[in-house]
């Protein structure tokens, strides 16, 4: 009997041992075929407007001593004039010697209608890398139909609140005339 405890407690061991090596020691596929694109975008059209909302963040610089530059936009999304319940957060970044960029889009709600206060109902993103040719994918949230009318909005945008901070800047808003 006791020689029976002994194995089932041995084996219980040893499979909990192999199960924890295995858990901590698994890498993601896209980190052991790091120039594999594992996205949902492969058409040139999408690729060249994630390139120009890339360009178009970096142009507006970073903050500070910031090693990153990071904007976050309201946009409207979803063709509702009334609101604009999207909230877009773009990070350009290196990692590893390569040009990294995050598009980050909250969706928001509101649990009554007309209510002024928003709930985050949805996080979605696009990960990728901006090489010389061409962006690579690493990660995307967005099936193909999505992706073909977000970018073009983000992208229109990004370049309304450009020159709107334009416009600011030179004192347009608040002068007189």
């Amino acid at each position: 009997m006791a020689r029976h405890t002994f194995y089932r407690l041995a084996f219980k061991g040893i499979a909990m041992v192999i199960l924890s090596a295995c858990s901590l020691g698994a890498e993601p596929p896209e980190s052991i075929f790091p120039n594999q694109p594992t996205s949902c975008l492969q058409e040139n059209e999408q690729s060249e407007f994630l390139r120009a909302i890339y360009d178009e963040v970096q142009d507006l610089g970073r903050y500070g001593n910031d090693n990153f530059i990071k904007r976050e936009f309201h946009l409207n999304l979803d063709g509702n004039q009334s609101n604009k319940e999207e909230h877009v957060v773009v990070l350009n970044h290196c990692h590893s010697g390569r040009k990294m960029m995050l598009v980050q889009v909250t969706y928001f709600e509101s649990r009554r209608k007309n209510s002024p206060v928003k709930y985050a109902k949805m996080i979605r993103e696009i990960e990728c890398c901006i090489l010389d040719k061409g962006i690579d994918i690493q990660r995307c949230d967005y099936d193909k139909t999505e992706i073909r009318s977000l970018l073009p909005s983000i992208l229109q945008g990004i370049r309304e609140n450009k020159k709107y901070l334009r416009h600011v800047r030179q004192g347009g808003l608040f002068s007189k005339g």
